[in-house]
């Protein structure tokens, strides 16, 4: 039996914010699969390997643009197109909104099913635009499936115009088999390590979690803060991180925090190791980005055994236990945040219960295998419609 040739088509393979990717792809059954990915722009592929990685500044494709170049065609085919001829995929999978609707008509041109995965911006910021809205029409038209987090962003989708029947729920699954479960405890007169990390971007919430600890000090004095992250380069990140400094500054937090910038995947979770609560409080941003469903790392240190304090944004409830869903605040309530942690500070035994109790839920909901297998599962149903 031939294998069911895949192609993964993303702007850049790959951040290191976007290591759910590589979980989700990496993992998927290579029994019926065989997964191929092209991107505009490499990155961390030392840290990101893939067997057949395609990229418009990958040496791998010089012969390609060698052979168009001769034709004359080589500007008007993007890399996606000149990969979809070479290596004749059956089923294009575009990651993120806005690169399925450069991706929809060279997927309708060559005849092949088109699935798009939608997971944060794509579907909160871009439609405040209208030029968004009618490109989405456009491709909902055309694309075969739409693939997301959790029923919060299906909703979303729906509203967008998206057929009800073209949207599947396809939760993102993290590699317990690198997470070691590791139960949290409050050891009494010792401090408390709380870690927040993320890009410094709105939709982090960053700045509500500091205020929060700014407030615990009146009640609770004895820890301290990693702050793992940093902002890019575009003007919002370095808005957020000003908002960042000014909180830091106004509750004489300095003393407290360390921040490690943008640190690799191994370092994170060394560091996450010695933290006992993960502070992660998502909103919607003020230009309309969210999370792609809930972000993938709140995921993760649950699994590994850390308490998440967070809000109910998007599909943040769909990704912990009932327990540490009891904890959960509305968007942007401090005092919300600030009475969760001092509950949990206060009940050891309700800390170790809510680990045990996460760790249960992902096993039996959010293994990357169990997710990867689903997805795999997928692309053998597309075909037979």
């Amino acid at each position: 039996m031939n294998k069911i040739k895949v192609l993964h088509s993303t702007g850049t393979w790959l951040p290191q914010t976007m290591v759910w990717l590589y979980e989700q792809i990496s993992n998927i059954p290579t029994g019926k699969i065989n997964n191929m990915v092209v991107c505009y722009k490499r990155k961390n592929v030392d840290q990101f390997p893939v067997k057949n990685l395609f990229s418009a500044n990958n040496e791998n494709n010089l012969f390609i643009n060698r052979v168009l170049n001769k034709c004359g065609i080589i500007s008007n085919i993007s890399i996606v197109e000149q990969i979809i001829q070479k290596e004749k995929p059956v089923i294009l999978h575009s990651h993120f909104g806005d690169r399925g609707y450069i991706d929809h008509k060279i997927a309708k041109k060559h005849g092949i099913k088109h699935i798009v995965s939608f997971l944060g911006y794509d579907v909160g910021m871009l439609p405040q635009r209208d030029d968004w809205k009618m490109k989405y029409e456009e491709m909902f038209k055309i694309i075969n499936l739409v693939l997301c987090r959790g029923p919060a962003i299906a909703n979303m989708l729906s509203d967008l115009g998206c057929s009800k029947d073209k949207i599947i729920i396809q939760r993102i699954g993290v590699n317990l088999e690198k997470i070691k479960f590791l139960p949290r405890r409050i050891v009494p007169h010792q401090p408390i390590k709380f870690l927040i990390a993320g890009t410094f971007r709105e939709k982090k919430g960053i700045p509500y979690a500091l205020e929060a600890l700014g407030i615990l000090q009146k009640e609770f004095d004895n820890f301290t803060i990693t702050l793992i992250g940093n902002a890019t380069d575009q003007k919002r990140d370095i808005i957020e991180k000003k908002k960042i400094y000014n909180i830091i500054n106004k509750y004489n937090l300095s003393n407290k925090i360390t921040m490690t910038g943008f640190v690799s995947q191994n370092c994170l979770f060394n560091i996450a190791k010695q933290c006992h609560l993960f502070i992660s409080p998502s909103i919607m941003a003020s230009d309309g980005d969210i999370e792609g469903g809930s972000p993938f790392l709140i995921t993760e240190m649950a699994a590994g055994g850390m308490p998440v304090i967070s809000t109910t944004h998007c599909d943040i409830p769909y990704v912990l236990g009932r327990k540490n869903n009891t904890l959960l605040v509305k968007e942007k309530d401090v005092n919300g945040l600030f009475l969760s942690i001092y509950k949990l500070l206060t009940n050891p035994q309700l800390f170790e219960e809510i680990a045990v109790d996460n760790r249960k839920f992902i096993e039996d909901n959010l293994d990357v295998k169990l997710r990867s297998a689903e997805l795999s599962d997928i692309y053998q149903q597309i075909l037979k419609k």
